[in-house]
């Protein structure tokens, strides 16, 4: 029995992924061209050289492709060939046992034909391989990616929805997210309230929407280059699409992950330091960040902090309507300081935005990192506030 589970076991070993080969979702209009970035990422092992097929519709997309600055930099070179219509042979490999490191393998050029109707056009992986220093051939991942054909002067760039705290890839149900690209609003401000509807929140400033999965969004703040929306009501785990419409037409669709939690505390502008309040306004932080308006914390010190992306309340709060009250989470919250839990009170008091009451336990001089944790999750490491006894 032994023997066989060793033998099960080594099989299962070779059939692991050195890494994964990715492409994002991008958009453009006809006659026009992007760049498409292939990226590298290890997670079982290194490789020295890759190869893989490219397969688009030739009827719409011009593909060419030259390498990237990861394995420019491991002193590879690329060759492609087209095997046959439709798809792209890229190989690239180098007369050394250099191994690429993380970051772009190739950059493609991708034009798209005049008259390219519009919708959403493939970049297929196959036949994606790689070897490892030793020649060993290595099995790969790949993800691929999309092209969004639009006449509309609106677009969303590529990673364009972002969790509203965290700003990384993707945005929760019932939370605030951004919308980052170009044309997005002829105007810049924020909601105001002949914007309400009695408690309704607009789902439209200045002529523009937000739509996800066909779902409006709820609109608070509107520029040329950015949104920033609550995403509606959406209890999955799941991709979906993103549009943006207003005067001009609507942008291509971008794929999204949508997460039914996404933690995120609120942060003092661009800093390390998420945003904790005291009980006479001030905020906990270095007495340089804002002086007259911050300073540490001490061990005892009430303090508020706020976050999103941390699930439905009981009982629910529709997320399209002006927050009464202070419904607690669903799910269980926890506000940890330096690693232990506060024991904080949690409960909705704005929409999209919980308010977590929390006491710093003992800690000693420095530094404590924050964190907000629900279902298991966690927000992203880094937030911070200082200790000084």
């Amino acid at each position: 029995m032994t023997r066989h589970f060793l033998i099960l076991f080594l099989c299962a070993a070779s059939l692991l992924s050195a890494g994964t080969l990715s492409i994002g979702a991008l958009s453009g209009k006809p006659g026009g061209s992007i760049s498409a970035d292939v990226t590298w990422k290890a997670e079982g092992g290194q490789i020295a050289g890759l190869q893989f097929d490219l397969d688009y519709d030739a009827s719409v997309l011009v593909v060419t492709g030259t390498i990237g600055s990861a394995a420019s930099d491991a002193e590879k070179s690329l060759s492609i060939s087209d095997p046959s219509t439709g798809k792209k042979r890229i190989l690239i490999v180098g007369f050394n046992q250099n191994t690429i490191a993380d970051g772009v393998a190739a950059v493609l050029s991708v034009g798209i034909k005049d008259g390219a109707a519009v919708g959403s056009y493939p970049l297929k992986f196959s036949n994606a391989s790689a070897t490892d220093k030793s020649g060993k051939t290595v099995s790969l991942t790949t993800t691929d990616g999309t092209i969004a054909v639009s006449n509309s002067s609106v677009q969303i760039s590529p990673g364009g929805i972002q969790h509203g705290t965290t700003f990384q890839p993707g945005l929760a149900a019932r939370s605030w997210f951004a919308v980052k690209g170009i044309n997005l609003s002829a105007t810049t401000r924020a909601w105001q309230g002949s914007d309400f509807n009695g408690n309704n929140l607009p789902q439209s400033l200045d002529g523009v929407r937000v739509s996800v999965n066909g779902k409006p969004a709820y609109i608070y703040y509107v520029s040329p280059e950015q949104i920033n929306a609550l995403a509606p009501d959406e209890d999955i785990d799941a991709s979906v699409t993103v549009t943006v419409t207003n005067a001009q037409g609507q942008s291509a669709s971008q794929q999204a992950n949508l997460k039914k939690f996404m933690p995120g505390l609120w942060m003092v502008g661009s800093t390390s330091y998420a945003i904790g309040v005291f009980s006479d306004g001030n905020l906990a932080g270095p007495t340089s960040l804002w002086p007259g308006h911050t300073r540490p914390a001490k061990p005892g010190d009430a303090l508020v902090f706020y976050a999103t992306g941390l699930g439905p309340t009981s009982p629910v709060s529709s997320p399209g309507l002006v927050v009464t009250g202070a419904n607690p989470p669903a799910n269980p919250v926890k506000l940890k300081i330096g690693g232990i839990d506060t024991n904080a009170w949690v409960g909705l008091v704005a929409s999209g935005q919980y308010q977590i009451n929390a006491t710093v336990p003992n800690l000693s001089n420095g530094d404590a990192a924050v964190s907000v944790e629900v279902n298991g999750l966690a927000s992203p490491v880094g937030a911070i506030i200082p200790i000084q006894r």
